[in-house]
C-alpha cells in the first residue's frame, strides 16, 4: 500500500503478517514506515507482535517516531500486556504528537485490547492529519481469537484527502 498527498508527497509503506497455529498460538507482526513532506521529513516505524494462547495473551509493541530537520522529535515505546483466562483485562491508550513549526503533524490514536476466556479483541483506531497540506489517514482494525482457533482479521481504510 502506498499513500500519496500533494503537493508534498506522503509515502506510506506497510507490511503485515498474520499467522495462526493449531495450538492456539496466534502471532501478528507488522512494520510501518511513514514519511511526509520534502522540507519536514517524518519517519514513523513500528513493529508489533500479538500472541494468543489458551493460557495467556501477550501483546508487545515498540514504536519510534522521528521528525527532522528543523525539529527532532523522537518517541519510543515498548509494552507488554498479559492476561489470564480467568481475568478480564482491558487496555486503552490515546496520544497526540505534534512536531515542526512549518509543517504541523498531529498524530492521534486510541486503542482498546480486551481479553476473556472465550475471545481476545484488538480494536485500534488511528487518525493522521498533516497541515497546511492536509493528509488524512483513518484506519480501524479488529482482531479476534477464540480457543477453538477461530481467528478473524478485519480492516477498513478511509483516505478522503489525498
Amino acid at each position: 500500500m502506498t499513500l500519496m498527498c500533494s503537493p508534498h508527497h506522503t509515502s506510506y509503506e506497510r507490511s503485515m503478517t498474520l499467522m495462526c497455529s493449531p495450538h492456539q498460538h496466534t502471532s501478528y507482526e507488522r512494520s510501518m514506515t511513514l514519511m511526509c513532506s520534502p522540507h519536514q521529513h517524518t519517519s514513523y516505524e513500528r513493529s508489533m507482535t500479538l500472541m494468543c494462547s489458551t493460557q495467556h495473551t501477550s501483546y508487545e509493541r515498540s514504536m519510534t517516531l522521528m521528525c527532522s530537520p528543523h525539529q527532532h522529535t523522537s518517541y519510543e515505546r515498548s509494552m507488554t500486556l498479559m492476561c489470564s483466562p480467568h481475568q478480564h483485562t482491558s487496555y486503552e491508550r490515546s496520544m497526540t504528537l505534534m512536531c515542526s513549526p512549518h509543517q504541523h503533524t498531529s498524530y492521534e490514536r486510541s486503542m482498546t485490547l480486551k481479553c476473556s476466556p472465550q475471545h481476545t479483541s484488538y480494536e485500534p483506531s488511528m487518525t493522521l492529519k498533516c497541515s497546511p497540506h492536509h493528509t488524512s489517514y483513518e484506519r480501524s482494525m479488529t482482531l479476534k481469537c477464540s480457543p477453538h482457533q477461530h481467528t478473524s482479521y478485519e480492516r477498513a481504510i478511509d483516505d478522503p484527502e489525498v
